[in-house]
């Protein structure tokens, strides 16, 4: 249900819970994979088909199988709050669907940003809710409005818990205002990402295997114009060829920006977005910079000495990525701190990331992913299990 910022203050919420997993909830989840997929083009909204594809009936399934298996009496925690960011179009629609699934109703903040970038996908689930699956319909609801302290004083008085996504400000702000003493909280705060490639492995796959290494890199990247926290940030290498490994990696990436014809979609405020960060990161940082490179401006890179410990304040945007070479692969414990989120990988096997994992020195990391998995979201997320967060544990002694 939609609900205007004028009415928010006065309607009165509603809080029917629902069985974790319950097959109303997975038919209707169902049921909007198979929209999204008729309404959407994944060619032109790829983001949207992942969601779309995680929503389809043989995964939530597994879930549900892996949601029994925790072998636990487990009940919905109750009205969620969420507060979406507004960079990443599909983070409301996963933030809804985990809580759903698990049997809350659920409270989505949608400002008018999000609004702009995501308007018919909440149309399409509102609209689905009320023609088909009123119980939904007449417990959740998409309140409209931008900041409001009035507003969030008092939807975070009603709830059983809040998931709070966004910056390191928005959850110092949220932490500010009251709850009820048994709310929980979830918060998801500003985080940063890095990639690393082993330069032998990269050099003797083919060009097709490249090829698919470019599109997975932009998927990661481009994409969302790397906004995600799950976007990296720096890429570093490991091997004996490396200089040879970054032409052929940052030629077949080139190479598939123009074959997308991405030059066509790039906006003028982004080229001044990436000056302003480089320009930046050189006043300050100048003596951790070995060189500059750009690709007419779809690519820029700037080459590191060294990794600065404050590189999560110099984010890159439309382009601008960091690199940097390591002699081993626990060299990366010498920077990443507890903001590092993911690390996506090529060319390194289970076991050596697995050892890596066990270094003392590695802090923040919550997950590894090859290359194109940045941005495929999951019940655990920033090394929180959402399958816990949202529920409550009933014990029989």
């Amino acid at each position: 249900m939609i609900i205007r910022e004028n009415d928010i203050l006065k309607f009165r919420f509603k809080s029917k819970q629902f069985e974790p997993y319950e097959d109303y909830i997975c038919n209707f989840v169902n049921d909007l994979s198979k929209i999204l997929f008729s309404k959407f083009d994944k060619r032109d909204h790829p983001d949207i088909a992942t969601f779309a594809f995680f929503c389809r009936r043989g995964n939530i399934l597994k879930l549900k199988h892996d949601f029994l298996n925790l072998k636990k009496i487990k009940k919905p925690l109750g009205l969620i709050f969420h507060v979406p960011p507004n960079n990443i179009p599909t983070n409301f629609a996963y933030s809804l669907i985990f809580s759903l699934l698990l049997g809350n109703t659920n409270i989505m903040r949608i400002s008018n940003k999000l609004l702009d970038h995501s308007g018919k996908f909440v149309e399409i689930i509102n609209n689905l809710m009320k023609h088909k699956y009123k119980r939904l319909y007449e417990n959740n609801y998409f309140v409209f409005y931008n900041r409001s302290d009035e507003i969030n004083m008092k939807l975070s008085l009603i709830c059983d818990g809040r998931m709070i996504w966004g910056g390191n400000e928005t959850v110092r702000y949220f932490k500010k205002i009251s709850t009820e003493p048994h709310t929980k909280d979830i918060f998801f705060y500003d985080r940063y990402s890095i990639c690393i490639i082993q330069a032998e492995f990269l050099i003797n796959i083919s060009k097709m295997q490249m090829k698919t290494v470019a599109k997975n890199f932009f998927n990661d990247t481009y994409l969302v114009d790397q906004a995600a926290c799950s976007s990296p940030i720096i890429i570093n290498w490991i091997g004996k060829k490396i200089n040879m490994a970054k032409k052929k990696f940052w030629d077949a990436v080139y190479a598939y920006l123009k074959e997308i014809k991405y030059n066509k979609i790039f906006k003028d405020h982004s080229a001044i977005d990436k000056e302003v960060v480089s320009s930046i990161f050189f006043a300050n940082k100048n003596e951790y910079v070995k060189s500059y490179r750009n690709f007419f401006n779809i690519i820029n890179i700037i080459e590191l000495k060294k990794v600065p410990r404050d590189i999560n304040f110099y984010k890159g945007k439309f382009g601008l990525f960091f690199q940097n070479d390591l002699k081993k692969l626990s060299d990366i414990t010498k920077f990443v701190d507890r903001g590092c989120q993911t690390i996506t990988y090529l060319g390194f096997n289970k076991n050596e990331l697995n050892k890596l994992t066990k270094n003392k020195n590695l802090y923040g990391v919550d997950r590894f992913v090859n290359i194109g998995g940045s941005l495929e979201m999951n019940y655990i997320w920033d090394g929180i299990d959402l399958r816990e967060a949202l529920t409550r544990n009933i014990t029989i002694i």
